[in-house]
């Protein structure tokens, strides 16, 4: 198994996604840190969460992951911001923090024996809870 990292940066919508990750139909990934913080704009106060959506995107924009071992091959598993549909909330969170208004703010989630997406494809997201329009960053450090 080879990691990699995907980096995002979005200006967030409420109650909405703001990144993920998908699998393939080919390979599963074992996701070991996912990381949100309020990157710019205004800051308005938020809760984020991480989960398993209720429903996947559709047509995602698909950004290839980098992995961190340059003889490692290119991902086959995607991050997205952007789709056709987005993915939906997720019914329960593995994951939740609350975002004070101050830029800069966030949180890194850490799973120390990873959290498995299956191969599928099937994706893990990163949910805007509340209502904060501010630009929002983050990553996903994950194995495949």
């Amino acid at each position: 198994m080879a990691r990699y990292n995907y980096a995002w940066n979005v200006v967030g919508v409420s109650n909405s996604a703001l990144a993920w990750i998908r699998t393939t139909t080919a390979k599963d990934i074992r996701i070991w840190e996912v990381a949100v913080y309020m990157s710019g704009g205004t800051a308005t106060a938020t809760d984020v969460g991480v989960g398993r959506p209720a429903a996947i995107s559709l047509t995602p924009t698909t950004v290839v992951p980098i992995a961190e071992d340059t003889s490692a091959g290119t991902a086959t598993c995607t991050g997205q911001i952007a789709a056709s549909t987005k993915p939906t909330a997720p019914a329960a969170y593995l994951r939740r923090f609350g975002i004070p208004a101050t830029v800069g703010a966030g949180v890194i989630w850490s799973f120390p024996v990873g959290i498995v997406v299956p191969t599928g494809p099937a994706e893990l997201v990163v949910w805007n809870i509340g209502a904060s329009t501010s630009t929002f960053s983050g990553y996903f450090v994950y194995d495949e």
